[in-house]
Parts: C-alpha cells; structure tokens; sequence
C-alpha cells in the first residue's frame, strides 16, 4: 500500500463530539456526514476516546435486549 499521511484522508476542521452529546444528536451527526466514528473530547477540547457506529449499534442491540 502507498504510504498515504491521514491528513489526505481524514475531515478538516475535524468533527468532534463532547463526552456529554446525547446518543440522539451523536447517531445524527455521524448519519448527517456519513462517518463511520468521531472523535469525543472534554470541556478542554482534549481527546478522551472515540465512538464508532459499532459502538453505537452495539449498545442499543443490549438495550433492546
């Protein structure tokens, strides 16, 4: 594979979600720009995880039980 930097890749200004965005709003931010996974970050704007759609189907497949 050709040695591709992320910067030619990845989102810029680059999406993010805060630690406390509601699982509603996160489906449709992800839905709206056609992500696979967003970075979540604090109140400081630092990097504290990253949530995928796996994540999230994950989750609500152990909701729905």
């Amino acid at each position: 594979m050709k040695n591709i930097l992320a910067k030619k890749v990845m989102t810029s200004p680059v999406v993010s979600v805060n630690h406390d965005t509601s699982l509603k709003e996160l489906v449709r931010i992800l839905d709206d720009n056609i992500f696979s996974g967003l970075p979540v970050v604090n109140e400081e704007k630092r990097l504290v995880g990253i949530i995928s759609q796996e994540d999230v189907m994950k989750y609500t497949q152990w909701i729905i039980g």
